[in-house]
């Protein structure tokens, strides 16, 4: 099989691929959520899961919850900006300055 070959069959193989992918898509009628788990040695994930969750709140993004009322959703964004301003540094290096700063 020469180069020619192969690029033809690899485009027809995407070009089937991308095909799946736009009908699954076009099926899609729910949103959903997004689990995001941070792994790993070291330093970082505790930043920025809280630079994450700091650019959620601040565009509206923090979910509800499931069976969860006005109340209790309203107590969950004030624990959340408590929690926020708790861990917030003078000077502008912790997750939620940068996020603030940065991110959002």
């Amino acid at each position: 099989m020469n180069e020619h070959d192969r690029d033809a069959r690899h485009k027809a193989r995407m070009a089937r691929k991308k095909a799946l992918i736009d009908a699954a898509i076009a099926r899609a009628d729910q949103e959903k959520g997004l689990l995001l788990v941070l792994t790993g040695n070291g330093k970082g994930k505790s930043s920025s899961a809280l630079g994450m969750m700091t650019c959620a709140l601040g565009h509206g993004i923090t979910g509800r919850g499931i069976g969860v009322d006005d109340a209790r959703y309203a107590r969950k964004l004030q624990v959340i900006r408590q929690s926020l301003a708790l861990h917030d540094t003078a000077d502008g290096l912790s997750g939620a300055a940068f996020a603030r700063k940065a991110l959002c």
